[in-house]
C-alpha cells in the first residue's frame, strides 16, 4: 500500500501515527520527523503542529519551539526532496565541496536554492555520520556516498521517477 502525504491525512490518520511513533512527548522529535517525512513539500503545517500539541498535551508554542530548534525540521514548505550535504571539516578534507558541485551540476542550482519543479532543494549542513563515504548527501532520510557524477545522476533520475 502506497503512502499517503501528510496534505491528503485526515486529523485522524496523523493522530495514528502520532501514536504509532510513540505517542508521547519522549518521542516529540521521531513524531515531527515522520509527520514531515509525509509532507510533499518537506515541512510541519500548523495544523499538524496543532494536532501534535493536542495529542502530547504540549502547547502549540511547545510544538514550535521544538519545531524551529531542530535543523532538519521546517516550518515553511520547501522542496519534496531536501538535500543535505556536509560541509563539516572532516569532509572538507574529503572532497566533501564535490558533493555540491556535483549537485549543482546536474540541478542547476546552488545551495540555499530550489528547483523550478519544487523537487530538490540543496542546502549545507553540520555532518551527516559518513564520513568515510565522502563525498556524501543525505536525501531526505537516506545517506548516499562515494559520489561520482554518474551516481548523482543516477539517483537524481530514480527521484524524479517516483
Amino acid at each position: 500500500m502506497k503512502k499517503k502525504f501528510l496534505e491528503d491525512l485526515t486529523a485522524d490518520e496523523k493522530r495514528r501515527i502520532i501514536q504509532d511513533v510513540g505517542g508521547d512527548t519522549e518521542h516529540l522529535l521521531a513524531i515531527l520527523l515522520e509527520l514531515q517525512s509525509r509532507s510533499k513539500r518537506s515541512y510541519i503545517d500548523e495544523e499538524t503542529a496543532a494536532i501534535v500539541g493536542d495529542e502530547l498535551g504540549l502547547s502549540l508554542a511547545h510544538v514550535h519551539d521544538a519545531i524551529t530548534f531542530y535543523e532538519m525540521l521546517e516550518t515553511e514548505p520547501s522542496a519534496r526532496y531536501l538535500i543535505n550535504v556536509c560541509n563539516s571539516v572532516a569532509c572538507y578534507f574529503s572532497k566533501g565541496e564535490r558533493a555540491a558541485d556535483l549537485l549543482k551540476e546536474e540541478l542547476g542550482i546552488a545551495p540555499g536554492e530550489i528547483t523550478e519543479d519544487g523537487l530538490f532543494a540543496i542546502r549545507y549542513c553540520s555532518c551527516v555520520g559518513a564520513c568515510e563515504k565522502a563525498p556524501v548527501m543525505k536525501i531526505n532520510d537516506d545517506v548516499y556516498g562515494c559520489l561520482t557524477r554518474e551516481k548523482v545522476h543516477e539517483i537524481i533520475t530514480g527521484l524524479r521517477a517516483r
